[in-house]
């Protein structure tokens, strides 16, 4: 199993993490320095996705529109931002055809302002997680 920590308040930049649990409950860190990550997922090649809620670039308004970004990171570590300026990222999900769908304006937003957002598996950047 594999799990977001948020962070602590007050969520410094870079005090999140993902973590994995195997079945004995055992846990060992799989990326550390996120900040305020909120969602995981895997795509169909088995690299990690996190949404993080805010990015860290305003530390004294952690809960500013526009700071959530999607980064992918590599089995070497390696970390692209796929997008950013999100506002208000909460949770996203991989379709069976590798697609991401990602919910944004779930928080601090109007009534009626929350949306979801679809990347195609093509526009992730690891073509060869998307099936034919």
């Amino acid at each position: 199993m594999y799990f977001a920590d948020f962070s602590a308040l007050p969520h410094a930049p870079g005090s999140g993490a993902v973590w994995a649990a195997d079945g004995s409950g055992k846990l060992s860190l799989v990326a550390a320095g996120l900040t305020m990550p909120i969602d995981i997922g895997f795509d169909g090649a088995g690299i990690l996705y996190v949404l993080e809620f805010s990015d860290g670039r305003r530390p004294a308004q952690p809960y500013a529109a526009g700071l959530g970004r999607l980064l992918r990171i590599e089995r070497d570590g390696t970390r692209t931002i796929v997008l950013d300026r999100l506002n208000y990222p909460t949770a996203m999900v991989f379709s069976g055809a590798g697609d991401l769908y990602i919910a944004v304006n779930g928080a601090w937003s109007a009534a009626g302002q929350g949306a979801i957002l679809k990347i195609t598996c093509r526009n992730l950047g690891t073509p060869e997680a998307c099936p034919n």
